[in-house]
């Protein structure tokens, strides 16, 4: 099944790319729900070999809790 790319959604694919093949390259997407964000960010890492993290937050998530989500993050990240 041939793959349609829109010029916009090609753009935030290139960008994303670029981001992830950084070294120690990660993201905040940001904007309205169901608009691809994390379809798109999926996708990308699946091009590149990647695994994806991703945080589920709740109003109640202390600094501490956060910190520590950070630390752990990094300490997976960084082989």
């Amino acid at each position: 099944m041939p793959l349609v790319l829109f010029d916009e959604v090609l753009d935030h694919v290139l960008r994303i790319d670029r981001i992830f093949r950084q070294p120690q390259g990660h993201l905040i997407l940001i904007g309205i729900s169901d608009a691809g964000k994390t379809t798109l960010s999926r996708f990308v890492a699946w091009m590149n070999g990647l695994s994806v993290f991703q945080v589920h937050y709740t109003l109640f998530l202390s600094l501490f809790q956060l910190v520590c989500l950070y630390l752990i993050s990094l300490f997976l990240f960084s082989r």
